[in-house]
């Protein structure tokens, strides 16, 4: 059986410069949360970001490990590292004018000259800086690295793989469904896909919410909610869309193979080969990537265990 260890894991959204996990074990160890006896695996805790974690072993004394940005940025999943460079870079460099904004929005008439990295950049400008820009990029980090982790399995087993196909297929919906609403900017319901996605891989995830403790099932709305009361309708049209693809998405990817033996998305094998190397694939569609349920977080205040139920 391998060890069990116990883990407290405290967060400063703001602290970019604080401590990330040591884990010094051999073999395979599991982290048995704090507030339940639910296991989540441990590469899963390795994984983490913006925040300190306290590891310790049964009887044994409590190891810490100080971090650096570098060592922070450098654990980051690498696709969920990927956009947040695209994003903070893309942000930048419209705020101190060496690109126009309008260079980087959704733009069907800039596509049809071969603007083809149109295709990519909406996703990746947040607006100007500002607390918006900082609450999208947190978002992003929060949940995109989480879900990388462990996301439904695709036919990549699990991996950075089937995180792709994921993106890829929002993407082009967002892309597709904004010909005919019209908007520009689609950073944001991106970011609320992978946070349904996210919620639906981990249902029963507790997420403190400023101060209200509610079910990981409810994050996607009351975000959407918090945006209406924020900026009104239009405002939560954004996370309305990534909601909506997310939910196709996952009709596509669980409902039909289950219920109707209907499977019409599959990661593609050269995707699998990009993350992991020819003949390193990790198991078929139907095989477990990792528990789901499992994780308790906080969202708009200080701190969380992780593994309570």
């Amino acid at each position: 059986m391998p060890e069990d260890v116990e883990v407290s894991w405290y967060e400063d959204m703001f602290d970019w410069a604080n401590v990330v996990p040591c884990i010094a074990m051999d073999g395979v160890a599991t982290v048995t949360g704090i507030a339940s006896s639910s296991l989540v695996p441990l590469q899963q805790v390795a994984g983490c970001f913006l925040g300190k974690v306290c590891v310790r072993r049964a009887h044994k004394s409590v190891k810490w490990a100080a971090a650096t940005p570098q060592e922070w940025f450098r654990n980051l999943p690498p696709i969920t590292k990927a956009y947040l460079v695209a994003a903070f870079a893309s942000t930048i460099l419209s705020h101190f004018g060496v690109v126009g904004v309008r260079t980087l929005v959704w733009d069907v008439a800039g596509l049809k000259r071969f603007q083809l990295w149109r295709l990519i950049t909406p996703f990746t400008y947040f607006g100007d800086l500002g607390m918006q820009f900082v609450m999208q990029l947190f978002m992003l980090v929060q949940y995109s690295s989480r879900y990388e982790l462990s996301p439904f399995n695709t036919g990549g087993g699990g991996s950075s793989a089937d995180y792709l196909l994921m993106l890829v297929f929002g993407a082009a919906a967002l892309l597709l469904l904004n010909c005919y609403l019209g908007y520009y900017v689609l950073g944001g319901s991106l970011v609320s896909m992978v946070t349904y996605l996210w919620s639906c891989r981990e249902p029963h995830a507790l997420v403190s919410f400023w101060g209200f403790t509610l079910p990981a099932m409810y994050l996607p709305w009351a975000l959407a909610a918090l945006s209406f009361l924020m900026g009104g309708t239009s405002a939560m049209i954004s996370p309305l869309m990534g909601i909506g693809v997310g939910h196709l998405y996952y009709f596509l990817i669980e409902t039909l193979p289950l219920e109707y033996d209907v499977d019409l998305l599959k990661t593609p094998g050269f995707f699998v080969e990009a993350f992991e190397g020819p003949g390193e694939r990790r198991g078929g569609r139907g095989e477990a990537a990792g528990p789901e349920g499992a994780g308790q977080s906080d969202w708009g205040t200080g701190g969380r265990v992780l593994g309570g139920g």
